[in-house]
């Protein structure tokens, strides 16, 4: 169990999100409107295009951001709350440092080559590429797929930089509206859009085989403008492998782009490297 909130938190980012490659719910198209009738097709794709285009526009133009966090981590009726930080440079790195008693107590580090999490508690460390990850490799979420997350924008899996606006179809029922790329050949992207702002509210990724039980969700809330730009204090994913279920929240204060920081952490020689298949193995199992 000490290594139970580093592994849960690690779980939702590298291990949960990227399994649904595998196995995701019966239905997960439910609740999006039926293709549209090809006279209107234009009209659609003009309607999506533009909507991506607001979406990419209302974004953060910053180069990084760094946050004070509020971390609750959530596995079937466990929980923990941990402090921490958040700090982000565009194309380089996304980092989450976690803290207890004022201590760091664990650190998650994705660059495009690659992921690091170090475990302070135990002196120990994984260091892996993404392919290296075979759910990471059959969801096609590499680093600039997280990135996107973590700042909040569309994304196309596999594609560096901005997504094209044309890439997406739109649909709106019940008030919602949702944009998803259609073709991705293996999985489903879902973004739910808030028209009025512009702001993501969530993204899903799913497969689009229903014939297995994992979903992964993660949504935003509680934007606040940061240098005239919207972004998230609130980010939330929840996921459920099987008869597993569990997620984090991140609660996001101090919301800064401050850059004067170390990009990557340099691990001790004191610590120990895990092999990643066989630490992210014990993810689910709490250590």
């Amino acid at each position: 169990m000490k290594h139970f909130p580093l592994y849960l938190l690690a779980a939702a980012l590298t291990l949960t999100a990227c399994r649904s490659s595998k196995h995701a719910v019966a239905g997960s198209d439910s609740g999006v409107t039926a293709a549209t009738p090809a006279a209107d097709s234009k009209k659609a794709d003009a309607a999506a295009a533009a909507l991506v285009g607001r979406i990419q526009s209302h974004s953060q133009t910053a180069n990084a951001l760094t946050a004070r966090l509020k971390v609750n981590l959530k596995s079937g009726s466990k929980t923990f709350d941990l402090g921490g930080s958040l700090r982000m440079k565009r194309n380089e790195v996304v980092q989450i440092s976690l803290t207890m008693l004022g201590f760091e107590v664990a650190r998650m580090e994705f660059a495009p080559d690659g992921v690091l999490l170090i475990d302070r508690v135990n002196k120990q460390y994984v260091k892996a590429a993404y392919t290296d990850l075979s759910f990471l490799r059959q969801a096609r979420l590499d680093f600039y797929a997280l990135q996107a997350m973590f700042w909040a924008e569309v994304f196309e899996p596999g594609q560096q930089g901005s997504a094209s606006p044309t890439a997406f179809a739109i649909s709106r029922q019940d008030g919602q509206t949702m944009l998803t790329l259609p073709d991705a050949p293996a999985l489903r992207y879902a973004f739910s859009v808030d028209e009025s702002t512009a702001c993501l509210t969530k993204t899903e990724v799913s497969s689009k085989k229903s014939n297995q039980n994992a979903t992964f969700a993660w949504t935003y809330a509680d934007y606040q403008q940061v240098d005239s730009k919207p972004f998230p204090t609130r980010m939330t994913a929840a996921f459920r492998l099987g008869t597993r279920d569990g997620g984090f929240t991140l609660s996001l204060s101090r919301i800064d782009h401050n850059a004067d920081w170390e990009t990557h952490t340099k691990v001790s020689s004191k610590y120990t490297q895990q092999k990643a298949e066989e630490l992210l193995g014990r993810l689910l199992k709490g250590g």
